[in-house]
């Protein structure tokens, strides 16, 4: 099941702010979004990614990928956040420059409303995760975690490794799941590209 977040139109304009921001952000030119000039949608609080993959060497590799996991800021300022970060600010790559502009590919993530996982065992755990459908989020009393809905398919974990990789994304050793002070969430991502 996709997620529908944003209609077509949305959509476009989602992408148009990523790409702006991206742009201004990477040949350090001057670019903002004023959401009061946007559809309701973009004025609600909501989280965003934003994810960039370079073509340059022949196949699509991660260049970035950083966003506004919270509902803290309007969608249309959480969207011009990630991208202006996933291209600056990501530890994991150096800044995107000027001259690899062309070879990216951009996706937003648009997220839902994060929701609480309550479970009793593993298992039960596993049985409430939507490989493909959901992310997930880790809290521990020592770190957090996210991951995002396509990673567990692009890797082809079930849900048993998708914990596993969500533990190793927040430093924290699996057996920290059954704390009872660990709150896992999941939400559901609309993936526009």
């Amino acid at each position: 099941m996709t997620v529908t977040l944003l209609n077509e139109e949305e959509q476009k304009i989602a992408m148009n702010i990523a790409w702006s921001t991206i742009r201004a952000a990477v040949t350090r030119t001057s670019y903002s979004v004023n959401v009061t000039e946007l559809p309701p949608v973009f004025q609600r609080e909501s989280g965003a990614f934003v994810t960039a993959y370079t073509t340059a060497r022949g196949k699509e590799e991660l260049r970035g990928c950083i966003g506004v996991p919270q509902p803290v800021m309007a969608l249309g300022e959480a969207i011009a956040k990630a991208a202006r970060d996933t291209v600056t600010s990501d530890p994991r790559f150096p800044r995107v420059t000027p001259d690899e502009l062309d070879s990216l590919v951009i996706e937003v993530e648009v997220l839902s409303p994060f929701q609480e996982i309550k479970y009793s065992s593993l298992d039960d755990l596993y049985r409430q995760i939507t490989v493909g459908e959901d992310g997930l989020v880790i809290y521990t009393q020592s770190s957090s975690g996210l991951l995002l809905p396509p990673v567990p398919v692009k890797y082809g974990w079930d849900a048993k490794e998708f914990v596993s990789a969500l533990c190793r994304k927040a430093w924290v050793s699996e057996d920290v799941v059954m704390d009872d002070k660990t709150v896992i969430m999941k939400f559901q991502a609309q993936v526009i590209r």
